[in-house]
């Protein structure tokens, strides 16, 4: 039986698939972004009712540059934003750079149409997931099964990129009702950041090189040794990695 190749729709499927696998690794992505766009505040909005309705990621940073209006890159990480757009129904960005008279409006949908038009704003970018994996039914299955994990999951990531900069977070889930589940105050030591997010001291901080990238490790002094990697300013949620890391660099 001859070998047949992968049609093109179905190869960025899989692709964008193994890049954005649940909603706490999407919504990490699109904070991720607010940070290289030097935001003070980011705002994180999943709306859900009978379905997973859209999750929105909105920010005060420097907004995006008017030439990188792309329907493929589009800012600042256009790989991950694009494995989005392959999971979902649309996406619609609402950003104004620094540079800007007014703000626009970008609406794409999974076939990379694109829509543009003006719209005023302040400075930022606000990114829309529509129907988030709604090409992955069994993922979407997998969030309504373990939503609390999932949950989680999510603040875990929140509290270890919160702790980094002084950046307010604020994660709200919208149903019928609107509940703030976790928010950080942005406090500018790092000192105080460690006390609200965790709860302890920061002990010993750890700092080297491995080839072209930088690893960061943060010994917190509390009831339990709890330790915290960064590679190359993210955090390292895998716990094997954080571990080898660990007993590396301490």
């Amino acid at each position: 039986m001859p070998i047949e190749y992968i049609d093109s729709s179905s190869a960025k499927l899989i692709y964008a698939g193994q890049h954005v696998y649940n909603v706490p690794t999407l919504i990490k992505e699109l904070v991720e972004n607010s940070i290289d766009a030097s935001s003070k505040n980011v705002w994180v909005s999943i709306e859900e009712k009978n379905e997973l309705e859209y999750i929105e990621v909105a920010d005060d940073g420097d907004g995006i540059k008017p030439k990188n209006n792309d329907g493929t890159k589009y800012g600042y990480k256009g790989e991950a934003l694009n494995c989005i757009l392959q999971c979902s129904n649309r996406i619609e960005i609402h950003s104004r750079n620094t540079s800007d008279v007014y703000g626009r409006v970008l609406k794409l949908n999974d076939q990379g149409e694109l829509e543009l038009n003006p719209k005023a704003r302040e400075k930022g970018t606000s990114i829309k997931i529509e129907r988030p994996f709604a090409k992955f039914p069994v993922r979407l299955t997998e969030w309504k099964r373990n939503r609390s994990s999932h949950m989680k999951t999510l603040v875990k990531i929140l509290k270890n990129i919160a702790l980094l900069a002084p950046l307010r977070i604020v994660l709200s889930i919208k149903g019928r009702e609107e509940s703030i589940i976790f928010s950080s105050n942005g406090y500018q030591s790092m000192r105080e950041r460690a006390k609200e997010l965790f709860g302890f001291q920061i002990e010993m901080e750890k700092r080297m090189e491995i080839g072209d990238t930088n690893v960061h490790i943060y010994l917190g002094l509390s009831e339990r040794k709890q330790t915290l990697t960064y590679w190359n300013n993210r955090p390292i949620n895998n716990q094997v990695k954080n571990d080898t890391l660990t007993s590396l660099g301490c």
